[in-house]
């Protein structure tokens, strides 16, 4: 099998067979939660993929995301394969 984080199959897109509408949900759900974390603490957000678990919460059925929080400007500890969202205040960009 392979470890694509996408793939592609003939009835559906999805990422490790789970509903593409659910997993977006999910995701939206979870980048709304840090994304609030990073702001409140005056961090940036980084994060990467990971493999996508159930969880027991109803409005963000799955994770599949790990993060940390940076000081304002900092480099993710594991380099450019992170995403970052710089949350400084607009008029430090």
């Amino acid at each position: 099998m392979s470890d694509m984080w996408w793939r592609r199959r003939p009835e559906r897109d999805d990422r490790d067979e789970i509903d593409a509408a659910e997993l977006i949900a999910s995701y939206s759900a979870w980048l709304d939660d840090r994304t609030a974390q990073a702001r409140r603490r005056g961090c940036d957000l980084a994060f990467f993929d990971t493999a996508i678990r159930p969880t027991n919460d109803p409005t963000m059925p799955y994770v599949g995301w790990s993060h940390v929080f940076l000081e304002r400007g900092a480099s993710p500890p594991l380099g450019e394969s992170w995403t970052i969202y710089r949350l400084g205040p607009k008029d430090e960009d």
